[in-house]
């Protein structure tokens, strides 16, 4: 049953995926046109602002998939009891801290951004910061059942639940700031929501799962190594948070809510190519762990590194050349022409993103191995110099060059460094990684230069004229894909499920 909750979480995972990228499609646009440049560059500010508070899990998600995992191999279900009831007691203490935190933040609002924004959006800004620091203190105190309901690998009723609201909240959304156009009123929808569904999973981890959580004793040896695993991850989100939020907060505080909301745009989109490659790594690490902990040989992770960074690749190198050759005629029919430096700004970001995504199965091995320390450390050094970065250069070359800066300190830390960490250090084959990655590099480019001529005979103006193009070019890619870059175990992955289908 394990198998199939990873496949079939995988499968409704894309399905998400898919529903949220068509979602956002009609849902960005409305937002736009009833919220305006300003507001809804304001709505998006402050929800960089207070991202910098996810960083209060501390790591304790993954900390508690992690240990709960390898209780679970070894049949100590007390020690799991154990587990939950301590990361239980913690997450209350950060709750704490971040309402403390919170209250410190929002009577400095008016400080930090005096410069850039009206009295009007500072006082809007208060409003907003409120609601989203209370969405926050819900998720954080349901995270602990969302990390009960991963670690027993209930795949399908965690993604099924994420389409509900993927599919619902936007349209509850759209109806209410027709009537009421102003950021506080998505900000309230979105509170309302995360209740719900925290509720959901309360219910469901306590009544169906019927996991207890209970302090039966504190083992100071393993307490010590959950607080240092999760410092690890926790340093790690305090980067990944400079990576994808600071940039904003930067533009906000330098050039104001417009300029935010060209840059949030790009956001939209990188955004929705990240989790094109995560929720493959997401549904391995309660398995990477248990073969960890059986001490599986290095070729063995390995080759399981490269195998699924190639099944990975292909599907990231489709959307990212396919953005890369449609990606201004998309922009300017999706929400204007007013937003077309987003095309940049995604493509600077999307690039060097891509080397992290395609290897993110090296993050579980690493968590796995209690590793993490490094990668915490080395993105630290990163995120430092991203910030330095982006405040030069955007002064001079706006969103662009502060898209540039978090590109370039990427390309440094997971292009270059991370890969040899990889090698040295944890015994994954990178060079041979990167061999089957250039595989499938050659034959995934021959679709370029022939949509390039296409869109020279036929000049986009529609949406209808993108899709035709956009699925010539998607069928060419395949095609070329399916010839010269898969292996038979990949084409496999494909030609099995069909082969069943048919034979029902």
């Amino acid at each position: 049953m394990n198998v199939n909750q990873r496949k079939v979480g995988v499968i409704l995972s894309y399905v998400s995926l898919i529903l949220y990228a068509l979602v956002g499609f009609f849902y960005v646009p409305l937002l736009l046109k009833y919220l305006g440049k300003n507001e809804y560059g304001l709505f998006q500010l402050m929800g960089s602002l207070v991202a910098y508070f996810a960083v209060m899990d501390f790591g304790l998600s993954s900390t508690v998939v992690k240990y709960y995992s390898e209780f679970d191999a070894k049949g100590d279900h007390e020690g799991l009891e154990n587990t939950l009831g301590l990361a239980k007691r913690i997450y209350y203490i950060l709750t704490l801290i971040v309402l403390v935190m919170g209250v410190v933040v929002y009577f400095n609002i008016e400080s930090i951004f005096q410069s850039s924004l009206s009295v009007y959006e500072i006082d809007e800004s208060k409003k907003i910061f409120v609601l989203l620091i209370v969405n926050f203190v819900i998720t954080l105190l349901t995270n602990i059942y969302t990390s009960i309901i991963m670690a027993n690998e209930k795949f399908i009723f965690i993604r099924v639940l994420a389409i509900f609201q993927t599919m619902l909240q936007p349209f509850v959304i759209v109806a209410l700031i027709m009537m009421y156009p102003k950021a506080l009123t998505v900000v309230l929808i979105q509170t309302v929501f995360n209740l719900i569904v925290g509720i959901i999973k309360y219910f469901y981890s306590e009544y169906m799962l019927k996991q207890k959580m209970a302090v039966h004793y504190v083992d100071k040896k393993i307490l010590k190594s959950m607080l240092t695993f999760a410092s690890s991850v926790f340093l790690v989100s305090i980067v990944d948070q400079v990576f994808w939020k600071s940039n904003q907060i930067i533009l906000g505080i330098i050039s104001g809510t417009s300029v935010v909301a060209v840059y949030s745009v790009a956001a939209q989109i990188y955004m929705n190519y990240t989790p094109l490659s995560t929720v493959i790594q997401g549904v391995f690490l309660p398995r990477i762990t248990k073969l960890v902990a059986g001490r599986v040989d290095k070729k063995e992770l390995s080759d399981y590194f490269i195998r699924i960074g190639r099944i990975q690749y292909v599907i990231l190198l489709c959307v990212l050349l396919g953005f890369f050759i449609f990606g201004k005629e998309f922009i300017a029919i999706w929400v204007g022409k007013d937003y077309m430096s987003a095309y940049w700004i995604a493509l600077i970001i999307m690039v060097p993103f891509t080397i992290d995504l395609i290897q993110n199965l090296g993050l579980t091995i690493l968590q796995a191995k209690n590793l993490y320390g490094f990668r915490a450390k080395v993105y630290l050094l990163s995120a430092i110099g991203s910030i330095i970065l982006a405040v030069i250069l955007s002064k001079k070359y706006g969103a662009e060059g502060a898209a540039f800066a978090t590109g370039l300190m990427m390309l440094i830390a997971n292009g270059l460094v991370m890969n040899i960490f990889y090698y040295k250090i944890v015994g994954i084959n990178i060079p041979e990684f990167w061999l089957q990655i250039f595989k499938i590099t050659l034959p995934g480019c021959i679709p370029i230069p022939l949509s390039f001529m296409l869109k020279r005979l036929y000049p986009i103006n529609n949406f209808s004229g993108l899709l035709i193009e956009g699925l010539i070019y998607v069928f060419v890619y395949l095609g070329s894909i399916w010839v010269l870059g898969l292996n038979d175990y990949e084409k496999n992955l494909l030609i099995k499920p069909l082969k069943k289908i048919i034979n029902k």
